[in-house]
């Protein structure tokens, strides 16, 4: 970013109307898709996003981050939306930090982590007002291979991708409907010493509860457990992995069990097994399919073969076709 856009921006968010004196906006580090700023006001401390407009390309509708954002904060567990207009969204200011990848897999800090996802899939719905905003990784999945398909990126592979997403899909069936967060990476969580915080509402809508927990490296098992098993086995019970990682994970993970979420069972309700093992999959080639989209075509190739998500369901049946 050049100094005059940083300017243009901190310029815009001093002239907001809802400020009672002179601010001086500071950038606020993160924040992969907006740009953020902090702002003193008085007493009061509020985060200004800047978040531009709507965005088709990866199913993003301001509208609907709003309305899930407001719900959140009457559940209790967002920070509250003082001020909206076109591109902007303003929050108060929650004192604390965001979590790190090493801090999410402490065995504390998982059940910390599962209650606060408790009490979002419990109590959001209750709060939205307005249209039922909705979210499912499938339909994104094929979204994002239609547009790689458009852009002429991956000519004749995206097919094998979109037969891999159908066959998740059908192995993950009908699913208990939640309001879900989607975004669940550590700096979308917010420790204020004594509560967590979830933010970055963006993609919340009614879905899958499992998908939030499928997201393996934000709900990952105790360091012990994880520096044992392969990167593709890290983030769910043995039950709910794809049955080749389970048979080389599973011991591990049954040897240490203390600091596993309380919403996952020890053991998998019937016809479960394999709906979890599919939906473990499924955040993974989101995410790498939301970079390859956001990629030109001399980059996405690379991308989609550099060992990353969709990369390795591809060129590794034992990953899914178990679950056939």
């Amino acid at each position: 970013m050049t100094d005059s856009t940083l300017g243009a921006m901190q310029h815009r968010v001093r002239n907001l109307t809802l400020w009672h004196g002179h601010v001086e906006p500071e950038p606020l580090p993160g924040g992969l898709s907006n740009q953020n700023f902090m702002v003193r006001d008085g007493a009061d401390g509020y985060v200004v996003r800047l978040v531009g407009g709507d965005d088709p390309a990866h199913g993003i509708v301001r509208e609907r981050e709003v309305a899930v954002s407001r719900a959140a904060h009457r559940a209790g567990i967002a920070p509250e939306l003082v001020h909206v207009e076109p591109g902007i969204l303003v929050f108060r200011f929650v004192a604390g930090r965001v979590l790190t990848e090493r801090e999410v897999r402490g065995p504390a800090m998982l059940d910390r982590i599962a209650e606060l996802l408790r009490r979002c899939h419990r109590d959001v719905a209750a709060h939205l007002r307005g249209p039922a905003p909705c979210f499912w990784v499938f339909h994104a999945l094929r979204d994002y291979l239609a547009q790689l398909d458009s852009q002429g990126v991956l000519v004749g592979r995206t097919e094998r991708l979109r037969g891999i997403a159908g066959a998740l899909e059908r192995v993950v069936g009908p699913i208990d409907l939640a309001l879900t967060h989607n975004d669940l990476m550590p700096g979308n969580i917010i420790d204020d010493g004594e509560r967590l915080w979830l933010i970055d509402w963006e993609y919340g809508g009614f879905g899958a509860p499992l998908f939030d927990l499928a997201s393996r490296r934000h709900c990952s098992p105790p360091i012990s457990v994880a520096s044992r098993a392969p990167a593709c086995c890290t983030g769910l019970p043995p039950w709910c992995l794809p049955p080749s990682c389970a048979r080389r994970c599973g011991p591990a993970f049954r040897r240490s069990t203390a600091g596993w979420p309380s919403t996952m069972p020890a053991t998998p309700p019937p016809m479960r097994r394999a709906s979890s093992a599919a939906t473990q999959c499924s955040p993974l080639a989101r995410e790498t399919l939301t970079k390859a989209a956001s990629l030109d075509a001399s980059h996405c190739s690379a991308h989609i073969h550099s060992g990353t998500a969709v990369g390795r369901i591809a060129v590794d049946p034992g990953v899914w076709r178990p679950l056939e």
